[in-house]
């Protein structure tokens, strides 16, 4: 596995792989749920997909297979400059509070895949049907999921993307 940094943006520009930013930076911690990801990287070693990991490059190195890339913590800033050139987020974390990887991933009109969970059900009851959203419950789902994200970003009007957020 490579370790890279935000400089590197010849490597995430890359259109001969599909950037999706995994947002965990210490991957010990079971409710982010990272034995999930390496599962689905797995599953998609045949499919140009890249999961760059925003964990410490101490923490994992050599972990996983050659499609998982950590690329070391990152502050706000450089995170969310990753967003600006990644294709879509992942979120897999068995529990979440805000949720706000999924929200700044949509607002950046990236899809975000994320793990059915229980909080989930309070996102949606809130906001409602939000644009980009691609909610997966097996790796088979996140496959489909990621042949939907190969679509353009939707459109739609979203009031939490529009900045309504009269609630």
């Amino acid at each position: 596995n490579k370790n890279i940094n935000i400089d590197s943006k010849f490597f995430l520009n890359s259109t001969h792989f599909f950037n999706i930013l995994v947002p965990i930076q210490n991957t010990s911690l079971e409710h982010k749920n990272f034995t999930f990801v390496l599962q689905l990287a797995n599953r998609c070693i045949d499919y140009p997909i890249q999961f760059l990991v925003t964990s410490d490059k101490e923490l994992r190195q050599g972990y996983g297979p050659d499609n998982v890339i950590y690329i070391g913590s990152k502050d706000r800033n450089e995170y969310l400059s990753l967003l600006d050139v990644v294709d879509a987020t992942i979120v897999t974390s068995t529990v979440e509070t805000v949720g706000l990887p999924i929200f700044e991933s949509l607002a950046n009109k990236k899809y975000c895949f994320v793990f059915k969970q229980k909080y989930l059900d309070g996102i949606t009851e809130l906001f409602g049907s939000l644009d980009g959203l691609l909610v997966f419950s097996n790796e088979e789902e996140f496959v489909k999921a990621y042949h939907v994200a190969n679509n353009p970003f939707p459109n739609g009007k979203s009031p939490y993307i529009n900045g309504d957020w009269d609630f």
